[in-house]
């Protein structure tokens, strides 16, 4: 199913005019679940592949849900699913990547334009207790790119 989902929005993305794609996040149902991961990356591999789309794309670590974490819903606690995201999709996509808090991209943002128009897309890490310091960083950047419109 997810790789039907993704091979949909390559096959769509022109009659669409999809010009960025964002998971948002529960990528796996079970954060320490190599097979799962696996199956997410080759899926949403297809979206980044520069020989067919190139298409940009946002998802783990940035927008991991609960589920991605192990254990479930402990941003602190999640040493596997973290080990196991990151590598699965480690800090990349220089072209779309603008910068992000911390030593890692669980939280970071992207600028990209579409139909003429300039967005930020903000990749908040999911803590039921958000870090205020977190969440600074995030107004900050939508004060620094406040031509840009955020993405939903």
């Amino acid at each position: 199913m997810f790789s039907a989902q993704t091979d949909w929005i390559v096959t769509n993305r022109l009659a669409w005019n999809i010009a960025y794609v964002a998971h948002l996040g529960d990528i796996v149902d079970t954060g320490d679940s190599l097979s799962q991961w696996q199956n997410a990356t080759n899926a949403l591999y297809r979206l980044e592949n520069p020989l067919t789309t190139g298409l940009p794309t946002a998802f783990p670590t940035a927008r991991r849900g609960n589920h991605d974490q192990d254990p479930n819903e402990d941003p602190s606690g999640a040493s596997t699913a973290s080990t196991t995201s990151s590598s699965a999709f480690p800090l990349r996509r220089p072209h779309l990547l603008r910068g992000y808090y911390g030593t890692n991209n669980d939280s970071h943002f992207d600028l990209f334009s579409g139909g003429g128009l300039d967005f930020i897309a903000l990749h908040l890490e999911y803590d039921g207790n958000a870090d205020p310091a977190v969440l600074a960083w995030a107004n900050a950047l939508l004060q620094t790119y406040s031509e840009r419109r955020p993405s939903s």
